[in-house]
């Protein structure tokens, strides 16, 4: 107590244990008062969905999707009221600045001093700040030589490994289904996808979202997305079949820029698109460095699995990344988020604990040897 009354400077400090540590470094490293942190602020209450589990369990599919993202928003629009009071008066005083609310997860986005930081903070109502953190695509992948016979469409050995050719003889071919590919764009006019892009009306006359630059154009200005939707539903026209779901359409959510970088933030709101405009599946090959996960990341998958949505997701390739002679991400920190969160799904004979999350991770094996693990490929816990 007489340290505090004798440094009275650090008495905004007390909870700087709701701010995250590599947020606070950089705080602590500021000889600006004036200098922006671009950070996400998470609030206290989240979304439980064992409060509303006995009014959308005999709901149907987009029953459920409504009801939960009516819930979410409500929440969101509730709970952020009071902060939202105080970062609006910090804008008129230039110490905040692009602010932005979500409701798949309770948080807001914004950039902001370094003592409005500290006071946002200090709030009984906000859980934490953490650093609006980098990802990027899931890269390095190594590419299998295209198989054409002449001029007629052969079936990758993607395709035959995991059987989608007999699943097509049954019927079910991908038609209906809106997959929501996040990623560097799409570009739209490719031959083999171009009649597989989801509809968007007038308003998204271009089939999705540029949330990196935030117009309604989201061609691809670097390959890596495009190459991914071709995996999700090319259907052949270049001589080859490679796409697993061949009558799926693709909307196309652009969150990472030429260079294959982009935010947390960013990924979240198009996440929301997705949910809010009818996609069926997440398809994300993307995600931080293997570096542990966060929780939020958690909370946000969890949201979607509830508004009915599952993801694919890439596990990673740094499986085999060395540094000193050890692992760079030791395992089980060799996945990033989010693909480090819970299955939707658990086999009745796993008894681990804790909930479950939209996320199907997927990893990588050699075409060579069926089901063996590729070097590159990340591990996971085990």
């Amino acid at each position: 107590l007489l340290l505090m009354m004798a440094m009275p400077m650090m008495a905004q400090k007390v909870n700087v244990g709701k701010i995250t540590q590599d947020l606070e470094l950089e705080l602590r490293a500021s000889r600006s008062s004036e200098e922006m942190f671009h950070v996400i602020v998470i609030m206290e209450e989240q979304f439980d969905v064992q409060k509303h589990y006995r009014q959308i369990q005999y709901l149907n599919k987009q029953q459920q999707r409504d009801f939960v993202m009516e819930e979410l928003k409500q929440l969101s629009q509730r709970n952020q009221k009071e902060v939202m009071k105080d970062l609006q008066q910090g804008q008129k005083n230039a110490l905040v600045d692009r602010v932005k609310s979500y409701w798949i997860i309770n948080a807001i986005s914004c950039s902001m001093t370094k003592d409005m930081v500290y006071s946002i903070a200090d709030r009984y109502d906000v859980k934490c700040v953490m650093k609006d953190m980098e990802i990027h695509i899931v890269d390095g992948e190594e590419n299998e030589p295209v198989v054409v016979e002449g001029n007629r469409a052969s079936n990758q050995w993607n395709v035959t490994r995991v059987h989608a050719n007999d699943v097509w003889n049954l019927g079910y071919t991908g038609q209906g289904v809106i997959v929501a590919v996040i990623d560097t764009g799409v570009n739209y006019n490719h031959t083999d996808i171009i009649n597989n892009m989801w509809d968007g009306g007038v308003e998204y006359p271009n089939h999705g979202w540029d949330f990196a630059n935030d117009d309604n154009d989201p061609m691809d200005d670097h390959s890596h997305g495009t190459h991914c939707a071709g995996t999700v539903s090319s259907y052949g026209t270049n001589g080859y079949q490679c796409g697993i779901a061949k009558d799926a359409k693709i909307m196309a959510l652009k969150v990472l820029n030429a260079n294959g970088s982009g935010s947390v933030s960013t990924n979240w709101s198009a996440e929301e698109f997705a949910v809010s405009h009818g996609a069926d599946v997440i398809s994300m090959s993307l995600g931080s460095d293997g570096s542990g996960g966060i929780w939020q990341e958690r909370v946000v998958m969890e949201n979607v699995l509830y508004c009915g949505v599952v993801a694919s997701v890439a596990a990673g390739n740094v499986g085999n990344t060395y540094q000193n002679g050890q692992l760079k991400y030791p395992i089980p920190y060799n996945i990033g988020s989010p693909g480090n969160c819970p299955s939707p799904w658990r086999n009745p004979v796993q008894t681990l604990d804790g909930g479950r999350a939209a996320v199907v991770t997927v990893g990588a094996t050699t075409s060579d040897t069926p089901d063996q693990h590729s070097a590159f490929s990340s591990y996971g816990p085990e």
